[in-house]
């Protein structure tokens, strides 16, 4: 054999052992990446200003804390406006800006699609009567229009019952004035015709003679109640 023939199946011998040494990747697959989750989502995609719709009766807070200060209940089917990311500040929360501005779960909200239930006033108003009575006023006792004044030089006094016997209640004086509050009668007895009076002075109520035994003279005259200032 030639030098040159030796020199060539060498060459040829060397080029199959680097082949033979080389990983057999060339007709292999390449592997396969990471595999799609088949599973749904557990929350709906939020973003900011768009439309969501209650699936149940729901609860709008303060913060984004259970614990937190209650704002408004809000109806299932109720449409709430995202105003930003979920999960901020707090994992599973969102923040609205309407109906009620405040935090909700967003776990709850689903697209827009039905029409919204009308959300009833968190605290209805009770109807009013058309008319409400006004207060009756208490009914006062008819007042006599007719009063007197004294005209007697010496004081008068008011007795508990229509003769002088009886107790004293209190003294008019001359010039004094009061209200005649009823029919007069007339005493019998050893005085018999002293005509009596019943009044009353500023709650002070009782009998005074507006004659003298017999019927005889006047001890007040009688004057309408304006004449001395009284209703």
């Amino acid at each position: 054999m030639t030098i040159k023939a030796f020199r060539s199946l060498a060459t040829v011998g060397l080029f199959s052992s680097m082949v033979a040494a080389l990983p057999a990747t060339a007709n292999q697959p390449a592997p396969a990446g990471p595999q799609a989750s088949t599973s749904a989502p557990i929350e709906l995609a939020q973003t900011t200003a768009q439309c969501r719709q209650l699936s149940r009766l729901e609860r709008v807070y303060g913060s984004a804390d259970l614990a937190s200060e209650r704002v408004a209940d809000l109806n299932a089917g109720t449409r709430v406006t995202l105003a930003g990311p979920v999960n901020d500040p707090s994992f599973g929360w969102i923040r609205i800006s309407n109906p009620s501005t405040g935090f909700i779960l967003a776990t709850f909200l689903k697209p827009c699609t039905s029409t919204p239930p009308a959300n009833p006033p968190a605290n209805p108003p009770a109807n009013p009567p058309a008319n409400p009575p006004a207060n009756p006023p208490t009914e006062q006792p008819p007042q006599s229009q007719a009063c007197g004044i004294v005209t007697s030089l010496e004081a008068m006094t008011i007795r508990t019952n229509p003769t002088a016997a009886s107790a004293a209640k209190g003294l008019i004086s001359r010039g004094q004035g009061f209200r005649i509050t009823g029919n007069t009668q007339t005493q019998s007895g050893a005085e018999g015709g002293r005509v009596w009076a019943p009044i009353n002075r500023y709650g002070v109520t009782g009998w005074l003679a507006e004659s003298g035994p017999g019927g005889v003279g006047s001890n007040f005259r009688r004057i309408e109640c304006s004449a001395i200032g009284l209703p």
